[in-house]
């Protein structure tokens, strides 16, 4: 994510600080480092949103199965972040 963004999936998100280039910088260096095209980076964005979630529900797992130990209240932010970045996902794929 970065400043200005309407879908902001992951609080505190280090991309958003000051001093970090916009996502069409990120995306130039990279080509530019790859010599690549980054004609399907929507597909790779979806992706890691995806998986971030698919993790972030396994922690979420965790912590309703007991495994966090007398930690379980904090379960709740787990689950609308898994939410949060499913959506991101989605909308992602339907083209922002």
């Amino acid at each position: 994510t970065e400043p200005g963004d309407a879908e902001q999936p992951m609080d505190r998100a280090p991309t958003g600080a000051d001093g970090f280039p916009t996502r069409a910088e990120m995306i130039r260096r990279y080509s530019d480092a790859r010599g690549l095209e980054a004609e399907d980076i929507d597909f790779y964005v979806a992706f890691a949103y995806w998986r971030l979630a698919c993790i972030t529900e396994g922690v979420y797992a965790r912590y309703l199965h007991g495994g966090m130990g007398d930690r379980a209240g904090e379960a709740e932010q787990f689950e609308r972040r898994v939410l949060d970045l499913a959506t991101a996902a989605r909308r992602v794929v339907d083209g922002w």
